[in-house]
């Protein structure tokens, strides 16, 4: 005897010893081995008789009975088990049956078992197979037929579910997709098509389906689509009436690295209906940035309206937060509305994820009011939540904002521990992270068996930390693993208490910063610290106007990792590497003030530039070269006014008026002019400068 393979969802197949079987004596005898197996218990002659040639004499019925059960024997032995009452099917050990696995594996009920179990189902149960003249049998088979088809249905949907919870549209769509081939009537999973569709970047599809779905309707059930179809339709079809949001490409960006995991949770937790404000925390240089940028480019078609990722490290006010949100979104101000209030009305009915990076310090802004203006900022993320409803925000935070509808993701090192990978070819994500970095300063780096106890050393004193991680790793060019591990654990006896917010957590990252420094040039360090006056990103003419170095020394600190490019194309530094360069240049105030100098000239003359484009009408390409370099612009006139460079401050005073007023940024703009003209007001009166005739006007 071969083993047995029967199918009985679909056509009814039934292999023995990998032959499919044909001898079957009459569409009754295999009707009858599928209601054993279906019914898996003993089944008494009569009721078997009765249900199949209850239209037959007894006798006549007990014959056929008799003719059936040898035919199946014949086919089957060993798998009918028959005694003078009863019959039943018996699975032996290697026998399998796709409708007992497919139980088994609905049982179950996680989503792989459930996966595995859709994937069993070829058709209906019994596809194709009639009984004429048996109507209880025929009876029977249909309601078989309707239960296996609803627990096909119910494993369908709590895989839609399972996606859907974890943001993962394109699979939830395929099983959707199933369902409607199942079921083409059920109008609720045309809607969840639609939406599916749009949420996967294929609105034009999405539409299409609202047309499929309505054209069902009436004709087989002579009625319109529902209120909410029709409500889903109109707000897919305004969508795509409306430019979207987009992100810059990530090619630029180095591979993520060991963040599997938080990805999944990150992407499961916003797609959750009841987070709308998630907060990623983590101390410095871990990795929170990347990780929503990640997270941000995975979702970008999941949102209607698309993806907004907002650089805030350069924001130092709530209206300054509210300017770079605009600017993020697109949206210009108008006359002189609360920003706020414009805001929120901009994102009423708008589905966004509005990405806020680097908010830790809007939390401990310097100010004579620093409660009102911290809660400025948070009074902000929470009023814009309140007024749009398809809005959700991801916030990056060394600190949690601690208001009540957020959600809080604390991100952690890399994992370094040689034990969990659980083999001798396999890093750990942190050590990988560390080789990889090692070889593109030193192509023939290669990590000998006794370096990786070494390297987990390295890594345990980082805590995993990936900005400190890459920063040892351009070490190696000099220093070999052991010698690495022993000069980090020396310096960390003789650590600054004062460096960062906390000491505690970046003792191994101070020692790393102060390794990196000591293998910098002279003309580097030079850079490096001068570098910590710009706000925010910028571009290599700047460096050199700034820092008078060409973009020789730039590359330089990019190719050692103490510099990176954003999206844009921009140099930007980390926050804490920044924090490192301004100690290191606040060592040396003369230098200092010199650089602020070179860039307070440089942007107030980069607004005089901009002069013509406004004149012109050029106004978009204006905006945007303005609003690129804001952050900068902001802190060159905060800088001219303290130095009383009016001279300086007239040469950019129109550019920067018109930017104020064309954004609709007017209490920015307000606020730094009143401190210039207050300023120009206490000296003498010199004719030619316009910020003294614009005070006299």
């Amino acid at each position: 005897m071969g083993t047995a393979c029967i199918r009985l969802l679909g056509l009814v197949e039934v292999e023995q010893a990998g032959t499919l079987l044909h001898g079957f004596e009459s569409r009754k005898s295999l009707a009858l081995l599928c209601y054993l197996i279906a019914r898996g218990k003993p089944v008494s002659r009569e009721f078997l008789i009765d249900l199949f040639w209850g239209e037959k004499s007894e006798k006549r019925g007990r014959g056929n009975l008799s003719r059936v059960l040898n035919n199946l024997n014949q086919l089957l032995p060993g798998l009918i088990q028959a005694d003078r009452y009863t019959i039943q099917f018996v699975q032996r050990s290697e026998d399998w049956v796709d409708l007992y696995r497919f139980q088994d594996l609905v049982g179950k009920g996680d989503p792989d078992s459930l996966s595995e179990a859709v994937r069993l189902w070829r058709g209906e149960f019994m596809e194709g197979n009639y009984l004429d003249g048996c109507p209880e049998a025929e009876t029977w088979m249909v309601t078989e037929r309707e239960h296996w088809r609803h627990q096909y249905t119910l494993a369908l949907e709590a895989l839609v579910a399972h996606h859907l919870s974890r943001g993962e549209f394109s699979q939830a769509l395929a099983y959707v997709s199933t369902q409607l081939e199942l079921d083409p009537w059920r109008e609720e999973v045309h809607c969840q098509r639609m939406e599916l569709l749009a949420r996967t970047g294929q609105r034009s599809a999405a539409l299409k389906q609202y047309e499929l779905c309505r054209k069902m309707l009436l004709e087989e059930l002579g009625v319109e689509p529902g209120y909410e179809t029709r409500l889903l339709y109109n707000r897919i079809r305004v969508v795509g009436e409306r430019p979207r949001l987009f992100l810059p490409p990530l090619e630029h960006l180095p591979q993520i690295l060991g963040r599997e995991d938080e990805l999944a949770e990150v992407s499961r937790l916003l797609a959750s209906p009841g987070c709308r404000l998630l907060t990623i925390t983590g101390p410095g240089g871990v990795g929170k940035s990347r990780l929503a940028l990640q997270t941000a480019w995975q979702l970008r078609d999941a949102y209607l309206d698309g993806v907004a990722l907002i650089a805030l490290a350069a924001a130092h006010s709530p209206e300054q937060t509210a300017e770079s949100i605009a600017q993020g979104l697109g949206f210009s101000y108008q006359g002189r509305a609360n920003l706020k209030d414009q805001l929120s009305a901009f994102l009423a009915e708008k589905e966004i994820l509005l990405v806020l990076d680097n908010f830790e310090h809007l939390l401990h802004l310097n100010s004579t009011q620093p409660d009102i203006q911290s809660q400025g900022a948070l009074l902000l993320a929470a009023g814009l939540l309140e007024h749009a409803s398809h809005l959700k925000i991801m916030v990056t935070s060394r600190e949690r904002l601690n208001l009540k509808d957020e959600w809080v993701f604390m991100l952690n090192g890399l994992a370094y521990d040689l034990q969990e990978t659980g083999s001798l070819e396999r890093l750990p994500p942190a050590i990988e992270l560390f080789v990889q970095r090692a070889r593109q300063i030193s192509p023939g780096f290669e990590i000998r068996p006794e370096d990786r106890p070494d390297l987990a050393r390295v890594c345990a004193h980082l805590e995993g930390n990936p900005l400190g991680i890459e920063l040892a790793a351009v070490l190696t060019g000099r220093l070999s693993c052991r010698e690495l591990t022993t000069q980090m654990s020396l310096d960390l006896d003789a650590l600054d208490s004062t460096f960062i917010d906390r000491p505690d957590r970046h003792r191994g990252l101070r020692s790393v910063f102060d390794q990196s420094w000591g293998m910098l040039s002279e003309t580097e360090q030079a850079l490096f610290q001068q570098l910590a006056v710009f706000d925010g990103g910028f571009r290599a003419e700047a460096c050199e106007a700034v820092a008078q170095q060409a973009d020789a020394g730039l590359a330089g600190l990019e190719a050692k990792s103490l510099l990176k490019r954003n999206p844009s194309g921009l140099y930007e530094i980390h926050e804490i590497l920044k924090q490192y360069a301004f100690q290191k240049l606040g060592q040396q105030p003369g230098k200092e003030a010199s650089a602020r100098d070179r860039h307070c000239r440089y942007y107030l003359a980069f607004l005089q530039q901009l002069e013509p484009l406004f004149s012109k009408g050029d106004h978009k390409r204006a905006l945007q070269l303005a609003g690129e370099e804001i952050a900068n612009i902001r802190s060159a006139w905060a800088w001219a006014v303290d130095r009383n460079w009016l001279e300086l401050i007239d040469r950019g005073m129109d550019s920067l008026f018109q930017f104020y007023d064309l954004r609709g940024w007017l209490q920015e703009g307000l606020d730094m002019f009143q401190k210039a003209i207050a300023r120009a007001g206490a000296l003498p009166q010199d004719p030619n400068l316009a910020i003294q005739r614009t005070l006299a006007r």
